[in-house]
């Protein structure tokens, strides 16, 4: 029964990638749908599972975290005397959901080690369901896509490149992996995404050079660029699509050539996160060291024909967010507890996926503003975490 219910837990959260409402109370937002439901899930398994905190490795590695956000958290306020309210919010993005994330994950191992692969089954399930919540949403909520202008979330995405992994580790086990394979790879397309087909592609050869070995990926990137060639010529056939890859093309190329468009109008995302790395990096360069503090929020200069300002934007990279934030010192602390987490994650898939997710985050904001992202990579990583 309890593997029941953390099952369906498990797949309503993921399902927060979709739809993640706000709790207010009095005009201030007290939590959101994903923190609500793994802090329910970590309450169910709690009192089950009394070992969480014989690993002292991980006590004194979540300890530091802590330590380290607290700091930057008393001096973004009482020193610097920044907005509460924005300091609490990137501190708990930053800090508190991967703390809560690895803790959870690591209840869930405990609990359901010598039982089932409960990260495996509740990913599957969720899978299986997603041509439902995409079908609901394009005609009747008309929500997801209506806003990000995209048929699949990204961290949907991640996970069907975890369950390609995981296929691949398993393909002698597993029944039907080719046609889970295609829905899969169907599910990473549809995100209509550049940096996670980027962050896929780069981060599954990566994958296949250390299982198979450099000389033998040839054949899975011959297999890649085939495919690719294959689709150049499919794709286009449709008119919808063919003029996405066409406005595309057209950006890339035009950001390439120095054009920024007509007032604005014709912006491209690479126009405004090349805007928006230059304000952060030149905004940290006013306290190198320390950051102006977890409650800043950077309004990124719009330059060129847009001559505007993007008020209280995220820098669209994980680094330069940390940077002109938490300056060095920030950045200092942050990696090391990546690093810390990533050596002992013990299973490749996940360790892949940990490392896809933030090297994504160089270009969006994944990892420090999607709290449906950030649990699910950690509860992950906390799951295959070895003491």
């Amino acid at each position: 029964m309890v593997k029941i219910i953390t099952t369906f837990i498990i797949v309503l959260f993921f399902t927060t990638s979709w739809y993640n409402f706000n709790f207010d109370i009095l005009g201030r937002t007290i939590t959101n749908l994903s923190e609500f439901i793994v802090i329910l899930l970590f309450f169910l398994l709690f009192s089950k599972t009394p070992y969480l905190f014989n690993d002292r490795k991980l006590v004194r590695y979540i300890t530091f975290f802590i330590i380290t956000g607290l700091s930057f958290f008393l001096y973004s306020n009482f020193i610097l005397s920044l907005p509460l309210d924005m300091s609490i919010g990137t501190l708990r993005r930053l800090f508190i959901y991967p703390i809560i994330g690895i803790l959870c994950g690591r209840l869930l191992f405990y609990y359901y080690a010598n039982r089932c692969d409960i990260i495996i089954h509740s990913i599957k399930i969720y899978i299986l369901i997603i041509p439902l919540i995409l079908f609901l949403d394009i005609f009747l909520f008309e929500f997801y896509h209506s806003i990000y202008i995209r048929y699949i979330p990204r961290l949907d995405a991640f996970l069907s490149f975890f369950l390609i992994l995981y296929f691949y580790e398993n393909i002698h086990k597993q029944k039907h992996s080719i046609l889970y394979f295609s829905i899969l790879v169907i599910y990473i397309l549809l995100t209509l995404s550049r940096g996670v087909y980027l962050s896929i592609a780069i981060f599954y050869l990566l994958y296949i050079v250390i299982r198979r070995g450099i000389f033998e990926t040839w054949r899975y990137v011959a297999v890649l660029s085939s495919s690719i060639l294959i689709l150049t010529f499919i794709l286009p056939t449709n008119s919808v699509v063919a003029d996405l890859i066409s406005k595309k093309i057209i950006q890339v190329s035009d950001f390439l050539d120095g054009y920024e468009g007509s007032s604005g109008y014709n912006s491209s995302s690479l126009d405004f996160r090349y805007y928006r790395y230059i304000s952060a990096f030149q905004s940290g360069l006013e306290s190198p060291i320390i950051g102006k503090g977890l409650g800043y929020k950077e309004d990124f200069y719009i330059a060129g024909n847009y001559n505007r300002y993007e008020e209280e934007k995220t820098a669209h990279n994980f680094l330069l967010t940390i940077w002109y934030k938490m300056g060095l010192i920030g950045i200092v602390c942050y990696c090391l507890f990546l690093f810390f987490i990533s050596k002992r994650i013990n299973y490749l898939p996940a360790k892949i996926l940990f490392f896809s997710a933030y090297f994504y985050s160089l270009f969006d904001v994944m990892m420090t503003s999607t709290p449906s992202a950030i649990y699910s990579i950690y509860i992950i990583s906390g799951y295959y975490y070895s003491e």
